[in-house]
């Protein structure tokens, strides 16, 4: 069955409404929590009962809903939907929903039982329904019309174009207190889309014209902030009118910035170099006004001074890590690799490295999923939070600059991720903190292949149409409806009209030629991979099966996004062409899906004719569906047969073969043993000690199997801890919870734990206490949190807490004076006094043992231990601390805390330093001391 040629379902199917109803409910209630404790501007990580539910609709949105209704089908069971809904999540009936807002009308809606009844919630003050309609009041019908049969938002969306295109006039059927009565709104009449909207198209030019009047009156939206959406909007029209007003903000943020000579802020500024910065890039390019170039330059040091492993954090200079992998937050680090590109382009003065580093860093997740929340490898979901829609426009800019352009691999780079929002776009306000940022790219990722996939481009843009309207105010800005508090506000709204101009091609990111202040610079041919990794950046689908490029053009949302293609290769009926047809997609993550099905549904034999393919695409569907995609667990020893061993291995050994097929042909042999593992240790080792740190550690997961082993461990332990020590990423020490594991092994040599033993506590010792990244950023966070993942392995070894003993200890003195001297090393001895044996409870917190008052309130505050036994030899009730004289060597932490006993009335009490050094904190700084009472 070919899968484009499957009519549309009659008969009645499964659906699970429940755990629909549930996600819709979720992600409301997620976003409305959100409002109260983060602020939209600052984009602060959530904590809390919020992070909870974060994580909950985190799985939930990137689980899709199931239904056996094949690729069209209706919702079965439900009285209301005859055509299934494109988007997920959505209304669903005697469920109440809320639709923040009725477009220029200036009302919300909440949907209530039973079947959609829809309740005035708000009007918006000023609106044209201000004054004529008021909460509480029950809409009956619309210009004669009630909700029927299709998505409530659709219904609503269309009834706005409707009345926008023929008198404006809405006359609402309302019930009030058990009577009824008619109310007409009047909204502006703005014309009909035309079929080829937003171009060529009245009614679009007027949104765009409405949007660019409001921002001229509102201020400045200009700048190195968020805001810098408005300016970016603003060029984006072309028009001449708003090139003026581009020009008065500009000079005014140029005024702003003239005396200032380095950026040192940490208010979440990477967030404020990525919008802000391309806008300013795009200007210049534009105009050529060299009194710009200052605050480019300015941005573009902050950039090389912020960034650290090609990426950048929450907050520019300040770290977290390794907070989601690493501390990266590519949400807005992707849009500063954009800007440096641009700003190469006007000629700034960008740091060589950090330009490199940072597009290597992120040209590697094109083609191959989506971009990473933090430091990691790429993700397998539909849901981003629009960085695979900004990693086009990141391609887009490294194509503009270098010299052959359309040509260059950056070009194909970005098609492929901006095509991707076709098949994402599913999952609707879908993603981390809301998802509403993500719609903001996908929408404009999608208008840059206007030209090179119009059907597609027609079809997301016609199906999203009442997305665009509902989204729209009274006064001529935008919103995101269904954004919740923190994204359906004006700041981000701004960025959903660029779906409107993208097209226009106007800016050099979006397909502008060069203007004449444009410098060419020639980047890597190719910054990553082998020419088979290239492949993965094709549009047609993979040869082999009876999918056709052509099909796949003429692929529409309701059966061929993302979510009714999972629906279709999730049915246990689903026949081996239909899952080998997707499985040959263009797309990844539809491939994604594919491989999947197939493991689901076992039919292992497909999984050996994708490895047997020439074709990289297809052998890498075969690798993931053994190794596993997103949360979902490998295939087992039991199904894997020699011949697709024998397949995996000629991967790994090919040394033109792509690296994210070899990174996945590794990741599948873990399933197998030593004997499988042993004939392939040299390449494996090879592997190991390759550039890529994704190899690197699919090398390390398969060593694991044989590390211990006598024949193999001097040549593997010392090749581990020389990649330990200078590693400085947190994802790659996931391989070390297996080493250990190993090493734990009953039948494991003394001699082979010894060695680890030697080996991890010289990579332990030589870890830097403190060290910058290239540019200048503090890393010290990331040290200790090495420091702690180093100490953890090593302890869980056996006899590992011993090695930890002979280890250099920071101290109260180290923290002042940073010399390597002021460490504390342990000789073994042990000096025993007797009037610290027993047991001691942790009581207060002081600043100075002075300070403490037995007669107090006393606040103990997070100790990191609330009682230890002190007994003889040096030993205490816990296993990471012993003692000797009046010193305390914390083994978890690598310190040696100070203890003094003090009386105070009757009683004799005991002070330990509370511990916590580090190079991040001042050399004045002292962290206290825990009270202690026997």
């Amino acid at each position: 069955m070919d899968p484009r040629q499957t009519p549309p379902s009659k008969e009645p199917r499964t659906y699970d409404r429940g755990r629909e109803a549930f996600v819709s409910w979720l992600a409301k209630l997620t976003m409305r929590c959100q409002s109260q404790v983060v602020s939209v501007h600052h984009l602060k990580a959530p904590s809390g009962t919020v992070s909870v539910l974060l994580f909950f609709f985190f799985l939930l949105s990137h689980f899709p809903a199931t239904a056996k209704d094949g690729l069209t089908g209706v919702v079965s069971g439900s009285d209301y939907y005859t055509v299934h809904p494109v988007f997920n999540p959505h209304p669903v009936e005697n469920r109440t929903w809320t639709v923040s807002r009725f477009g220029p009308v200036g009302i919300g809606i909440d949907l209530v039982p039973p079947m959609f009844t829809m309740k005035i919630r708000n009007v918006e003050p000023g609106s044209p329904a201000d004054g004529k309609l008021e909460p509480g009041q029950i809409i009956q019908s619309i210009n004669g019309e009630t909700l029927k049969d299709i998505d409530p938002r659709e219904w609503l969306g269309r009834m706005i174009a409707k009345v926008e295109a023929s008198d404006g006039k809405l006359n609402f059927k309302l019930e009030e207190k058990g009577s009824t009565k008619s109310v007409t709104v009047t909204i502006p009449v703005l014309g009909a889309y035309r079929e080829t909207w937003p171009l060529n198209c009245p009614k679009s030019a007027k949104i765009v014209r409405n949007l660019a009047d409001y921002l001229a009156k509102k201020g400045n939206h200009a700048g190195p902030s968020t805001k810098g959406l408005g300016l970016l909007f603003m060029l984006s029209t072309g028009e001449e009118k708003d090139l003026e007003v581009a020009r008065r903000w500009v000079a005014e943020v140029v005024e702003e910035y003239k005396e200032v000579e380095r950026i040192d802020s940490n208010a979440y500024y990477t967030w404020n170099v990525g919008y802000g910065g391309p806008a300013l890039c795009e200007y210049y390019l534009r105009t050529g006004d060299e009194s710009v170039m200052h605050l480019i330059n300015l941005l573009s040091d902050y950039a090389k001074r912020s960034m650290y492993n090609g990426g950048w954090s929450h907050r520019g200079i300040t770290l977290t890590f390794p907070y989601m992998g690493g501390a990266h937050l590519n949400a807005c680090g992707v849009h500063v690799v954009t800007f440096l590109l641009l700003a190469k382009e006007c000629g700034a003065k960008v740091d060589e490295y950090t330009l490199q580093t940072s597009l290597k860093q992120f040209y590697r997740f094109a083609g191959r999923g989506n971009t990473p929340y933090g430091d990691g490898l790429p993700e397998m979901s539909f849901v981003d939070n629009g960085k695979t829609g900004a990693l086009a426009f990141t391609m887009a800019a490294a194509a503009s600059l270098t010299p052959e352009g359309e040509k260059s691999i950056y070009a194909k780079a970005r098609d492929v991720s901006a095509v991707k929002s076709f098949y994402s776009t599913s999952w609707l306000n879908h993603g981390h903190t809301g998802g509403g940022i993500g719609e903001i790219w996908r929408g404009a990722s999608m208008g840059l292949m206007a030209e090179k996939k119009p059907a597609k481009h027609r079809e997301f843009m016609d199906h999203r149409q009442w997305f665009y309207d509902l989204s729209r105010r009274h006064d001529g800005s935008f919103g995101i409806v269904g954004g919740g508090n923190r994204y359906d506000q004006e700041l981000w709204g701004t960025g959903m009209a660029l779906s409107y101009t993208v097209p226009r091609k106007t800016l050099r990111m979006t397909g502008a030629p060069p203007s004449p202040h444009s410098k060419k610079y020639q980047l890597p041919a190719r910054p990553w991979g082998t020419a088979r990794d290239e492949e993965f950046y094709r549009l047609d689908p993979v040869p082999g099966t009876s999918l056709t490029g052509e099909a796949v053009d003429a692929e529409k949302l309701e059966t061929h996004s993302s979510w009714p293609i999972y629906r279709t290769v999730m049915d246990p009926s689903v026949d081996d062409k239909t899952l080998m047809a997707f499985a040959h997609h263009p797309d990844h993550g539809i491939r994604r899906y594919a491989v999947d099905a197939i493991f689901k549904h076992q039919r292992d034999h497909l999984i050996l004719k994708l490895l047997q393919s020439e074709h990289p695409r297809a052998r890498h569907a075969g690798t993931i569906a053994i190794y596993g995609t997103f949360k979902r667990r490998p295939m087992g020893i039991d199904r894997l047969t020699p011949e697709m061993i024998k397949r995996l291995t000629q991967m790994i050994h090919d040394p033109d073969e792509s690296w994210w097929i070899v990174y996945n042909a590794i990741m599948a042999l873990d399933a197998c043993e030593a004997d499988v593992i042993e004939p392939h240790l040299d390449r494996l080792v090879y592997w190991l000690e390759h550039d890529e740190w994704w190899l690197n550690m699919a090398a390390m997961t398969v060593l694991n199997k044989v590390v211990t082993s006598p024949e193999h461990y001097q040549r593997l332990l010392p090749l581990y801890g020389k990649k330990i020590t200078n590693n400085r990423r947190a994802v790659p020490l996931g391989p070390l919870k297996g080493l250990t594991s190993q090493l734990k092994n009953a039948r494991v040599l003394p001699e082979v734990q010894k060695l680890a033993r030697e080996v991890l506590g010289n990579a332990y010792a030589d870890f830097p206490n403190q060290y910058t990244a290239p540019g200048g950023v503090d890393l010290h966070t990331a040290a200790d949190f090495f420091q702690r993942e180093l100490n953890n392995t090593l302890s869980a070894v056996p006899g590992g807490m011993d090695a930890l003993k002979t280890i250099p200890k920071r101290t109260s003195a180290w923290q002042k004076s940073r010399d390597d001297d002021d460490l504390y090393r342990f000789d073994g001895s042990v000096r025993d006094l007797h009037a610290l044996h027993g047991r001691w409870t942790v009581i207060d917190l002081v600043p100075v043992i002075e300070a403490f008052k037995p007669d107090k309130k006393m606040d103990p505050g997070k100790a990191v231990f609330k009682d230890l036994t002190f007994q003889a030899s040096g030993r205490t009730t816990n296993p990471s601390f012993i003692w000797s004289g009046q010193k305390l060597i914390d083994l978890g932490r690598n310190q040696m805390l100070l203890m003094e006993s003090a009386t105070f009335g009757d009683n004799v009490y005991l002070f330990i330093e509370a511990g916590g050094f580090t190079s991040g904190k001042p050399t004045d700084w002292h962290p206290g001391w825990y009270v202690l009472k026997r």
